[in-house]
């Protein structure tokens, strides 16, 4: 079967991209792909081999104008051209015209949330075209069932098409069979959002500056896409006394390769859809502190054995948490040992196995009908 990827922008490499990419991997040997993009003409794709056909609608990024019926037209007749047999949306509040398109060509839709619903919860637009997406297309794809509970609340009809797949990691993501204790690196990957409550961060930061001696705290993420917030929160650095300590350290291509070198992996968002860099940073065997937010950490930390779980946004007790683990190295081994237990429910092989699944579900429901 022909499968047709729709993400908003192709051209910048991201968390849900990088999902995107390892799906099409997998998949491929039993289907083929087409990728859309909804802006991005005109600037070179970052995914996907040169032979995938690529497809960008508009030119520039439009917000959301591209929820204009042309954005539709354009991904039927793409679907036309090329036989696409199913489309898969990338990103619940964008997927619209993808599972508006489906309907009218007849075809299948999937559209997968790799964001929290309280992402831009309060947005009344964003939350419009969530529930009409969810309306339209055939399964939402979410990440947790905490997730799912809530998307759930939200649509209560569409309740029954919601399944919940993890992400699994591709091999290039494990980097390392062991833990380098003598590593005094403190690890955040995380896009410069207010979801990812970076600011936190730089709070805890001056809690620990003084126990963290020779320590550094390095936060990787595209520092171009927040120009303003990533000023506030360097200013914030240094009002605090920690911007030597803490160090946004910009965009990088091969986020696996942070990990071995890290000692711990903080997350201190807001949110989450599923808390990726977690389960990298665990695959890696690096022990994980986190703010225990909806969805997703609690479903990788387990608090006190492979890492600690912080009630949210309470940094005097993340401060005092990660301070434990500066402290104490033998905790930190007993941490990293036990981050490899239980790791198989986030196997590509089960995954895959429930992908195909979906799929032939829907080819099976669209054949009867």
């Amino acid at each position: 079967m022909k499968i047709g990827f729709v993400k908003y922008d192709c051209t910048v490499y991201d968390g849900s991209g990088r999902v995107m990419e390892s799906l099409m991997e997998g998949l491929g040997g039993r289907h083929s792909f087409v990728l859309i993009g909804l802006v991005g003409k005109g600037t070179e794709r970052v995914y996907g081999q040169e032979d995938l056909p690529y497809y960008a609608i508009a030119e520039t990024k439009e917000g959301f104008s591209f929820l204009k019926p042309k954005f539709r037209r354009a991904i039927e007749d793409i679907v036309k051209k090329e036989g696409i047999g199913l489309l898969v949306g990338i990103g619940i509040s964008t997927s619209w015209p993808m599972a508006a398109a489906a309907k009218r060509c007849g075809i299948p839709s999937v559209t997968c949330e790799h964001n929290s619903i309280y992402l831009r919860k309060d947005d009344p637009v964003i939350g419009f075209f969530r529930r009409r997406t969810v309306a339209l297309t055939d399964r939402v794809v979410l990440l947790t069932d905490g997730c799912r509970r809530a998307y759930a609340k939200e649509s209560p009809r569409s309740a029954g098409k919601m399944r919940v797949i993890y992400n699994w990691l591709p091999e290039e993501a494990v980097r390392t069979q062991g833990y380098d204790l003598s590593a005094k690196k403190l690890l955040t990957v995380a896009r410069p959002d207010k979801a990812k409550g970076l600011e936190y961060l730089i709070e805890t930061a001056s809690m620990i500056r003084e126990s963290a001696d020779g320590w550094t705290w390095e936060i990787w993420g595209d520092t171009s896409e927040a120009p303003e917030y990533v000023r506030e929160l360097k200013a914030l650095a240094q009002e605090k006394g920690v911007d030597g300590f803490v160090r946004f350290c910009g965009y990088t291509e091969d986020a696996y390769s942070l990990y071995p070198a890290a000692s711990v992996v903080v997350m201190t968002s807001r949110n989450e859809g599923f808390g990726l860099a977690l389960l990298e940073g665990r695959a890696n065997r690096v022990p994980l502190v986190s703010f225990d937010c909806d969805f997703g950490p609690s479903e990788i930390v387990e608090d006190g054995v492979n890492g600690f779980l912080i009630p949210c946004f309470d940094t005097g007790a993340m401060a005092e948490a990660i301070t434990k683990l500066i402290r104490d190295p033998k905790m930190r081994q007993r941490f990293s040992d036990a981050c490899a237990e239980g790791m198989e429910v986030f196997s590509k092989t089960d995954i895959l196995r429930q992908w195909e699944e979906l799929l032939t579900e829907l080819q099976d429901q669209y054949a009867i009908h």
